[in-house]
């Protein structure tokens, strides 16, 4: 044999086994690999919140028609609006409702393109079923009757609504007079100085049996 391989250091000649084991380590340490899983989906947790939080444009006008662009988050809270922009004084609306300063834009039902308005008087109807539910819808106080009528009949979601408000077999009466479902007057007109106004929803299918 050749006298310098002999004097070769015999660890070259075979596997090292620390080296094997830092080999092995490198590709299958379970530590390693949850590591890289978990920035993996943290990465595309950032990216999906990215796409779920997409900015829009939105209109903020006043009551003298003023016009203000304003970029925002769809996932921002209204209340941040009344913060971040200092010239809005009063209620923020859309198609007359009064936005929830809690929630979102988007729960809002706030898109790119919506139309804002500042709104300096609103009313808090409260209807009341004859069967005892009870909701609130604030609305701007310019806000037509009978638009007032169908927000009420749309949040509820009872089935028919709207038939039985088109055939008069619902009522809505406040301080004893019966509204009229047709009625285009602003609800200001309506309920005057009142801010809290009641309306009794009075289902007359039920008194007949229906």
């Amino acid at each position: 044999m050749n006298p310098m391989m002999n004097n070769m250091n015999p660890n070259m000649l075979m596997f090292n086994p620390m080296m094997n084991n830092m080999n092995q380590n490198m590709l299958f340490n379970p530590m390693m690999n949850n590591m890289n899983q978990m920035n993996m989906m943290g990465g595309n947790m950032n990216n999906l919140n990215q796409s779920m939080n997409k900015e829009i444009n939105i209109i903020i006008k006043s009551e003298n028609n003023e016009l203000n662009l304003v970029s925002c988050l769809e996932n921002d809270t209204v209340d941040t609006l009344y913060n971040k922009f200092h010239f809005i004084k009063g209620s923020l609306a859309h198609d007359y409702r009064i936005l929830w300063r809690e929630l979102t834009l988007k729960d809002n039902g706030i898109i790119n393109g919506a139309i804002i308005s500042i709104k300096s008087d609103c009313k808090n109807i409260i209807f009341k079923t004859t069967k005892g539910t009870i909701n609130t819808i604030p609305l701007a106080a310019d806000c037509p009757l009978n638009v007032a009528i169908m927000i009420y009949a749309s949040e509820i979601k009872t089935q028919n609504i709207y038939d039985k408000i088109i055939n008069k077999t619902i009522s809505f009466i406040y301080n004893g007079t019966k509204l009229r479902i047709n009625d285009e007057t602003p609800i200001q007109l309506i309920f005057n100085f009142e801010k809290n106004p009641k309306v009794v929803v009075n289902y007359l299918d039920d008194l007949i049996g229906g």
